[in-house]
């Protein structure tokens, strides 16, 4: 449980999400519930991570921010598929 917590937190921070944590995801905007979705996908620290188009929907000033936040969790992931929509 501690650390669920404790990766909770470091994703959480590491997208941008920590002062939201105690709102309801009802109350969450659509990119928020994108990140929050991209945590959930991460959490569990898996070694496979397949996500279509995790970037759409995000705002200019969270788009790089959650790349960010890839770079620095996808090392520990053994492999990574992400698509982004074709122009």
């Amino acid at each position: 449980q501690t650390q669920r917590q404790e990766r909770i937190h470091t994703y959480a921070r590491v997208f941008d999400l920590t002062s939201d944590l105690a709102q309801p995801v009802s109350a969450y905007s659509h990119g928020m519930k994108q990140k929050l979705a991209i945590i959930s996908a991460l959490i569990h620290e898996p070694k496979l991570v397949i996500m279509d188009e995790p970037f759409v929907g995000l705002d200019p000033v969270a788009r790089p921010r959650v790349q960010a936040g890839f770079s620095r969790t996808i090392p520990s992931i053994t492999s990574a598929a992400l698509r982004a929509p074709s122009s």
